[in-house]
């Protein structure tokens, strides 16, 4: 048996900038070292929508990834879709703002009956996108770019009618294809990497590839080691090549635990003399002063706040997941329930109909669609896949019944001519 492998970690550093042309910076990013979770959104819209619409995206999948998991982070970049839409319409000064996004999330090691497998079973890296918002890995000193772009010109270098030279400095290579907010459904790009100690990865917005070339963000990675300061000169350059757009980057080293050194240390106190009866009395007044003054209308406004994104985003959640129905199987039974086929998050679907469909009558074609649940954007849609079912079942009966034919024959006695 070979030794165990050792827990890896990530080490981060992340750097944004206005650049050189914008008034707003539209980009945000987030870090929650909890889950292992990193993303970079860059948003879009008039007035201050990119703004709004980018720290939706971010707040929304701090908020919803809960459960560790790909489709736990799948379900979130949904939900944050449908907020984002939603306060967009909600407000005429927010509509059609929109945000790309990509997201890392590091997963834990499967669990196995044997704690030996479980301790040497590999973790691994999650990364989507929706945008052009990119994540690159770094490794064997060479640089990878993991995400797919779902813009304009990189459509026409799969087709083949450019080259990615010539996608470089294409006049349309800032009109992206795939955002968050925009439709009702969006469909992220997903892939799946084994960290390995060592590998670096690099999560930003267009505006650092639109003006640092591959190799110079090769070399920087070659040439800093701490990932705070990589990111930071990835930036600088970015501004050194004509900052033309927002720039963010965030930065995951990976390391094995015992690399990271120790951050917090013992801090000497000094010793002190043990104050007299009117000074402690002093000391209380002040301390008792303190905890009054504590709560503030800081404070009650940042509780307020929170407590109305939390609420937002609780209702967005309850809304998503039952805003739509599917047609299943209720033991032998055809049935209507609401809400999404296998529930969303703490939101379980519910029986809404039920029909007088049996399975076994059920058209084989319909089969594999009822199992994985027919989802459907509204009753009467699912009504309307029960009328066809019970359609194609009745026609199959009709079809297998057997028919008698009666032939009548008729005899004309003959006549007789006077």
């Amino acid at each position: 048996m070979t030794a165990p492998t050792l827990p890896i970690v990530i080490k981060t550093g992340a750097a944004s900038d206005v650049g050189l042309r914008r008034q707003i910076n539209q980009d945000c990013f987030g870090l929650f070292p909890a889950r292992h979770l990193y993303v970079v959104a860059d948003g879009m819209g008039g007035h201050q929508g990119g703004e709004v619409a980018s720290r939706l995206a971010v707040d929304t999948l701090d908020l919803a990834y809960q459960d560790l998991s790909t489709d736990s982070l799948i379900d979130s970049i949904a939900v944050a879709n449908h907020r984002i839409r939603n306060d967009g319409n909600l407000d005429a000064d927010l509509r059609g703002m929109g945000t790309t996004l990509v997201a890392v999330a590091l997963l834990p090691a499967p669990v196995t009956d044997d704690a030996n497998e479980a301790s040497e079973a590999p973790r691994s890296l999650v990364i989507t996108n929706v945008g052009d918002s990119r994540c690159y890995a770094f490794r064997h000193d060479a640089l990878v770019q993991l995400t797919e772009d779902h813009s304009v010109v990189a459509d026409l270098v799969r087709e083949g009618r450019i080259t990615p030279e010539e996608a470089e400095v294409h006049p349309q290579r800032n009109i992206v294809t795939r955002v968050l907010g925009i439709y009702e459904t969006v469909e992220a790009h997903v892939c799946v990497e084994v960290p390995v100690p060592g590998d670096r990865y690099v999560l930003c917005s267009d505006g650092l590839f639109n003006e640092v070339t591959h190799d110079q963000i090769t070399a920087v990675l070659r040439r800093l080691a701490d990932p705070q300061e990589a990111a930071e000169e990835l930036v600088r350059l970015a501004n050194a090549g004509g900052g033309r757009d927002n720039i963010t980057v965030v930065l995951l080293d990976v390391l094995n635990a015992e690399e990271i050194p120790e951050t917090v240390s013992p801090t000497a106190t000094a010793p002190t003399a043990t104050p007299t009866p009117r000074q402690q009395r002093r000391a209380n007044r002040r301390a008792n002063r303190s905890r009054r003054s504590r709560f503030t209308w800081r404070t009650a406004l940042f509780l307020l706040l929170l407590i109305a994104v939390l609420g937002g985003a609780g209702a967005t959640i309850q809304w998503y997941g039952t805003s739509t129905y599917f047609v299943g199987f209720q033991d032998d039974e055809v049935v209507i329930y609401q809400g999404r086929p296998g529930g969303l998050l703490w939101i379980n679907p519910t029986l809404a109909e039920r029909t007088t469909i049996n399975r076994r009558t059920v058209p084989a074609s319909y089969t594999a669609s009822l199992t994985a649940g027919n989802e459907q954007p509204s009753l009467a849609a699912a009504r309307r896949v029960v009328a066809n079912i019970e359609r194609d079942r009745d026609a199959a009966r009709e079809a297998s019944t057997p028919t008698t034919t009666t032939t009548t024959t008729t005899t004309t006695p003959p006549t007789t001519a006077n």
